[in-house]
C-alpha cells in the first residue's frame, strides 16, 4: 500500500467538463506540474470544488502525465459527479491523508555491507535504495565514517562511486535512515532484508508474510536441521517429504467415506518420491483394492489395533501385488496395521512375482484367505496374524527361501497353513522356515503341505485344531522344538503321511484326550515320519497297531533279531501252512497263509528267529518293538526259549487283524528282564484255515531307543 503525497500551493481548474464515472481528467495547460507525480503505489488527493456553489467531490489521483490525471471517484464519503469545464482543482489536506501521518514517525535503518576488492571504487546497493542529496545515507570504511562529496559521491538511488580506490578487504558498510508513519502502519511500506541464512527472498513484509502463509508453498521458507554435529539445513518441505501420509491426499480416518484413491494417489506419489507411505490411527473404509503392482514402497501404520484398513465392498484384495512378469528385484515392505477384509473379500494380501518383501506387525481378518503368494521368493513375514479366515496362509505355485517367524493363523475354517503347487513344479515350494509359529484354535486341518521342503523351528502346533494337524503330500519336513498337540476331536489325527517324509526331534507330543496315541499318525501311501530325541512326550502303553507302513528309517542301533520278515521261518503244529518268501513287489517280507487246520490243540503257526547280540541288552531296560505286517487274524508276540513258546516267556502283546492292510505295530511299555531268551516268535495258537500274515519288517532294541521305561515316546524310527 503507497503513501499519500503532497505539494504546496497546487491549484488549478478543469481544462474541460467530466461526467460521473470518467477515470482520467486534464487541468488547465501547464499547470499539471503544481501537483505531485505518484509511482509505486503512492497517489495524492485533490478536491473538486464547483464554482456555482459549495459543491466538493475528493478523489485519488493514482497516476500524473503531464496535466493529465488517473483518478479514483468519490473517496471519502463524497459522490461522484458531474464537473465542468473551469471548476477547481485543489490539492488539500483531507482526513484519510491525515489519518496515514496521525502520531510521531518511526525511524528505521536499512543496512548492506560489502568487502571491497582491490582499487574498487563503485558500489551498487541491492537491499535498499536511498535519495540522493537529501544526508539520509550514512557510509563508512573499516568502521570509518565517510564524508559526502570528499570520500565519496551519490551518482544514483542505488550507487555509490569512491573518490579513490579501495584496498582489497575493506569492509565498506551503507546505512540509510527512513520515516515510517506509524499512525497506520501497512506491511507493503515495510522493506524486508533477508539475513544471510533466510530462505525468504528480499522484497516487502508483506511479501513475506505471503511467501510464508501460502499453503502449497509455505514450508518451503522455513529452515530445518536436525541440531546434531554435522547435520545439514533443509526447508521444512524437504523434511516433511521424506515421508508420505495418506492424509496429505485426503484419506479420511473417521470410517465415514471411502479412503481408497486417496491411500492409493499417496502410493503412487511416495512411489517416485520417499517411498514411505504413513498410514495414521483410524479406520480407512475401501470400496477398491489397493494397489502396490509396480509400486516398490514401504506402507507403514500406527500399530495393528490403531490402523484399520476395512473392506467396504466386494473385494479381490484388500492389497493387490499380483504381477503378472517376473522381476528379480521386487520387494514392498507393509507393517503396523489391520487389515479387515469384512467377510466380503477374498484375500487380504494377495502377492505374485515379489521378492524380497517384507509384511511385519500385521493382523489379517475375515478374509478367505489371510495371505495367498505365489512364485514369491526370499520374503520375510513377522507377527503376522491371520484369523477368521478359510486359510490363513496360503502358498501356491513356486515358492521357496522364504521365512515366516513368529506369526499366528487362528480361526480357520479350511487349513491354518496350506502348500500346494497347483500344478506347478514341486521344486518350487522349497526351503520355507516357520519359526515360533502358532497354528491353533481352527475347525480345518492345521497344515497342509504339498512341496519340496520346509522347517518348522520351535512352532506350537494343533491345540484345539479339529482336522489332522500335519497332513504332508509331497516334500521333506523338518519338525525341531516347539510342542505338538492333536487329539482336539476324533478328527484331530497329529500327522497324515501321504507321501514325502517328515522329521519331528526335540519337541514335545501331547494328546488332548479324544484319540488315542494311535490317533498320532497315519500312513496311507508312501509318506514317512521319524522322531528323534523327543523329552518325555507322551505314554505309548498298550497295544498299539495304526495303519500304515509310515516309519521311516533313521540310525542303526543295536537290535535283538533280524530287521526284515524274509528271513524268519515259519512253522506250523497241528495245522498246515504255506509261504511266500519275497517277492519283488515284496523283497524284504514273507507270508504265511493257514492251509488246513484241525481240531486238536494245541496248533499253532509262527514265525520264528534266534536272538542276535543278546549280550548287548540291558536287562529291566525299556523294550523297543516295532512290527510291519498285515493280517486278517490277530497274532501275538513273544520272546521265548525255543519254537513254539518254550519257556521261560515273555509276552510282547497282541497284534491286530488289520484286515489285510499294512500296519505299524508299536510296543513300548514292556522291560527286559534277566532270564535268557532265546527267540522272537509272532504267532497263532488258534489258527482257523484261511488266516493270513505278512511280516515285513521286525525292530527289536533297548533302551538305546527309549528315554525312560515308563513307555514315553523319545525316539520311534526304524532302526
Amino acid at each position: 500500500m503507497g503513501r499519500p503525497l503532497y505539494t504546496n500551493n497546487a491549484a488549478t481548474y478543469l481544462a474541460f467538463g467530466i461526467t460521473n464515472t470518467a477515470t482520467t481528467m486534464q487541468v488547465s495547460a501547464n499547470t499539471g506540474h503544481l501537483f505531485p507525480s505518484p509511482v509505486g503505489g503512492d497517489y495524492f488527493y485533490v478536491s473538486l470544488i464547483s464554482l456555482s456553489g459549495p459543491i466538493i467531490e475528493i478523489v485519488k489521483c493514482t497516476a500524473r502525465s503531464g496535466d493529465i490525471f488517473t483518478i479514483e471517484r468519490g473517496q471519502e464519503g463524497t459522490s461522484p459527479l458531474y464537473w465542468n469545464m473551469g471548476d477547481n482543482v485543489q490539492l488539500r489536506i483531507t482526513a484519510a491523508g491525515m489519518n496515514f501521518i496521525a502520531g510521531s514517525a518511526v525511524q528505521t535503518t536499512e543496512e548492506q555491507s560489502f568487502i571491497a576488492t582491490q582499487g574498487q571504487t563503485v558500489f551498487t546497493l541491492t537491499s535498499f535504495d536511498y535519495a540522493p542529496g537529501t544526508n539520509n545515507l550514512a557510509v563508512f570504511v573499516n568502521g570509518s565514517k565517510q564524508v559526502y562529496g570528499i570520500n565519496y559521491s551519490e551518482t544514483s538511488v542505488n550507487t555509490v562511486t569512491f573518490n579513490f580506490g579501495l584496498n582489497a578487504g575493506d569492509v565498506v558498510e551503507f546505512l540509510v535512515g527512513a520515516s515510517i508513519a506509524s499512525g497506520t502502519l501497512y506491511a507493503t511500506d515495510i522493506k524486508y532484508t533477508p539475513g544471510p541464512n533466510s530462505l525468504l527472498p528480499s522484497g516487502t513484509v508483506e511479501t513475506a508474510l505471503n511467501n510464508l502463509s501460502d499453503k502449497t508453498v509455505g514450508a518451503n521458507y522455513v529452515g530445518y536441521n536436525q541440531g546434531a554435529s554435522g547435520s545439514a539445513n533443509i526447508t521444512v518441505t524437504a523434511k516433511l517429504q521424506e515421508t508420505v501420509s495418506v492424509l496429505d491426499f485426503g484419506a479420511d480416518p473417521t470410517g465415514s467415506t471411502d479412503s481408497a484413491t486417496a491411500i492409493q494417489n499417496a502410493i503412487n506419489a511416495a512411489s517416485t518420491t520417499s517411498g514411505i507411505v504413513t498410514l495414521p490411527a483410524g479406520t480407512f473404509l475401501i470400496n477398491t483394492a489397493i494397489s502396490l503392482i509396480g509400486k516398490y514402497v514401504t506402507i507403514i501404520g500406527a500399530g495393528q489395533t490403531h490402523t484399520i484398513i476395512k473392506a467396504n465392498a466386494t473385494l479381490t484384495s484388500v492389497f493387490e501385488i499380483g504381477e503378472t512378469t517376473d522381476n528379480t528385484v521386487a520387494p514392498f515392505v507393509i507393517q503396523d496395521l489391520q487389515i479387515n477384509g469384512n467377510n466380503t473379500t477374498t484375500n487380504g494380501i494377495n502377492v505374485r512375482y515379489r521378492h524380497q518383501s517384507v509384511v511385519r506387525n500385521v493382523y489379517i481378518i475375515n478374509c478367505t484367505y489371510g495371505m495367498q503368494e505365489k512364485d514369491t521368493w526370499i520374503n520375510y513375514r513377522e507377527n503376522v496374524r491371520c484369523d477368521s479366515c478359510s486359510v490363513g496362509f496360503y502358498l501356491v505355485g513356486s515358492n521357496h527361501n522364504s521365512h515366516w517367524n513368529r506369526c499366528t493363523t487362528t480361526g480357520f475354517s479350511n487349513t491354518g497353513i496350506f502348500v500346494d503347487s497347483q500344478g506347478t513344479a514341486l521344486d518350487g515350494n522349497l526351503a520355507l522356515l516357520f519359526s515360533a509359529c502358532d497354528v491353533e484354535y481352527g475347525d480345518g486341518y492345521g497344515i497342509q503341505f504339498n512341496g519340496t521342503s520346509a522347517t518348522f523351528d520351535t512352532c506350537y502346533l494343533g491345540e484345539n485344531v479339529g482336522k489332522t494337524i500335519f497332513t504332508l503330500n509331497n516334500g521333506n519336513i523338518l519338525i525341531q522344538g516347539g510342542f505338538f498337540l492333536y487329539g482336539y476331536t476324533t478328527s484331530s489325527r497329529g500327522f497324515d503321511v501321504n507321501a514325502g517324509k517328515i522329521q519331528y526331534q526335540s519337541g514335545l507330543i501331547s494328546n488332548q484326550g479324544a484319540l488315542g496315541v494311535g490317533g498320532m499318525v497315519r500312513g496311507t501311501g508312501t509318506g514317512k515320519i521319524k522322531f528323534f530325541d523327543n523329552a518325555e512326550a507322551q505314554g505309548f502303553g498298550g497295544t498299539i497297531a495304526i495303519t500304515g507302513d509310515f516309519l521311516d528309517y533313521g540310525p542303526a542301533a543295536t537290535v535283538f533279531a533280524s530287521r526284515y520278515g524274509k528271513n524268519y521261518t515259519v512253522a506250523s503244529f497241528n495245522a498246515n501252512a504255506t509261504v511266500t518268501s519275497s517277492t519283488p513287489s515284496n523283497p524284504i517280507g514273507k507270508t504265511l497263509t493257514v492251509s488246513a487246520a484241525n481240531s486238536s490243540t494245541p496248533r499253532v503257526v509262527e514265525f520264528s528267529i534266534p536272538l542276535i547280540n543278546t549280550t548287548e541288552w540291558q536287562p529291566n531296560g525299556p523294550l523297543y518293538f516295532v512290527v510291519v505286517y498285515s493280517s486278517n487274524a490277530a497274532f501275538s508276540a513273544q520272546l521265548s526259549n525255543g519254537a513254539f513258546g518254550t519257556t521261560p516267556t515273555r509276552s510282547l502283546g497282541a497284534l491286530p487283524s488289520t484286515s489285510g492292510t499294512i500296519s505299524t505295530y508299536i510296543k513300548l511299555d514292556q522291560t527286559f528282564d534277566t532270564n535268557a531268551y532265546t527267540t522272537l516268535e509272532i504267532f497263532n495258537d488258534a489258527p482257523a484255515t484261511g488266516n493270513t500274515f505278512t511280516l515285513y519288517e521286525v525292530y527289536l532294541a533297548d533302551q538305546a531307543m527309549m528315554a525312560t521305561g515308563d513307555g514315553n515316546l523319545s525316539n520311534l524310527y526304524k532302526c
